[in-house]
């Protein structure tokens, strides 16, 4: 899952930054003072180090005791072009990089490091951290880049606005796909790199891609207003797909049964569908508008208080949200019948 930044706050443990792992079992906070860990559910804060400085940006290395760090606050503990490696089982620094420019996001798998600078992707191999590749993007000021936890396929803005590449090391294959009209807002593979979700800086639609042809497969309408997007998560089943914005709502759809390439369960027949326009008819009449008229809404939603939040997917038809305030949130959502989500728990991080 991706990222929410704050830097409003004044108090010493303001949130900087907070990030999913990439099973979403845990996430990461940055703060003014150093980085906590915590348990998604059940919920729990697993521990808390003190840096004596602000980290920016921190991700984890699934559950272990790795993980990467930039420097970010009003007193950063590392510089903007630093990456540091921390093991914190020996509680020290095993490793840094440093880059020509600051460091807008990093990605790891178990055998490679992805750091994401404005215009280039650097990609190490975790156990000699000798560079692997690298890949050119252009104007990436978030860092926007997203990776499979299966297999070892990438994508990421193309230099050509509106555009994304995507990579398939295995393979040695690379396709591009012109997904928008306008700047690349978000990426979101799935656990095996098949379907790729995209949303522009509008945050109006999210399309999702057949990433082995390219082809556009499904077409989600979060909202007629312009959003930022903060996350997308696909559920380990790729039946769910939630969305996350600075409008307070989580919106989750349904992914297109063709699409899934796992087992259905059986009683999936039963599943609500994502809404449609009522006014779809209109659409013929008018000549224009056809595909605002017919593209699919999201079938469950879910509001929150802050207009920053990131959100995955838990057991047992739920999600996991963390908000930019210091909330934890955990919801279930009924497949059958969709409509608002009922909030099972309610937490505070700090």
């Amino acid at each position: 899952m991706e990222v929410i930044q704050q830097n409003n706050k004044e108090n010493a443990d303001s949130m900087l930054y907070v990030n999913f792992n990439q099973d979403g079992s845990c996430f990461a906070v940055g703060t003014q003072s150093g980085f906590r860990i915590l348990n998604s559910n059940p919920f729990k804060n697993n521990f808390c180090r003190d840096m004596n400085g602000g980290i920016g940006l921190i991700e984890m290395l699934n559950r272990s005791n790795i993980v990467a760090l930039i420097g970010g606050g009003k007193s950063p503990r590392y510089s903007a072009n630093k990456l540091v490696l921390w093991d914190d089982h020996k509680q020290k620094e095993i490793s840094e990089m440093r880059f020509m420019s600051s460091v807008k996001n990093v990605k790891m798998k178990k055998d490679r490091i992805f750091a994401v600078t404005e215009d280039k992707i650097y990609v190490f191999n975790f156990n000699t951290l000798e560079l692997f590749d690298s890949l050119e993007t252009k104007n990436n000021k978030k860092g926007i880049i997203s990776i499979s936890i299966i297999g070892n396929i990438i994508a990421y803005p193309h230099t050509e606005m509106g555009k994304v590449k995507i990579k398939d090391y295995d393979k040695q294959n690379e396709i591009s796909i012109t997904a928008h009209k306008g700047p690349i807002n978000f990426l979101q593979l799935n656990r095996e790199g098949t379907i790729l979700a995209t949303a522009s800086d509008k945050g109006t639609l999210i399309r999702l891609f057949n990433t082995a042809t390219g082809d556009n497969i499904q077409e989600l309408r979060r909202g007629t207003e312009n959003a930022e997007i903060y996350s997308i998560a696909f559920d380990e089943t790729n039946r769910f797909l939630a969305v996350s914005s600075d409008r307070k709502t989580i919106h989750i759809f349904i992914i297109n049964k063709e699409e899934n390439k796992i087992e259905q369960e059986e009683d999936e027949e039963n599943m609500i569908s994502n809404k449609k326009s009522m006014f779809g008819n209109l659409a013929n009449i008018f000549g224009m508008g056809k595909k605002y008229f017919n593209s699919e809404w999201s079938f469950a939603q879910f509001k929150v208080n802050s207009n920053k939040s990131i959100c995955t997917f838990g057991k047992d038809h739920s999600i996991i949200v963390v908000s930019n305030d210091g909330k934890y949130y955990l919801a279930s959502f009924d497949p059958k019948v969709g409509g608002e989500c009922k909030k099972l728990q309610e937490n505070s991080i700090f």
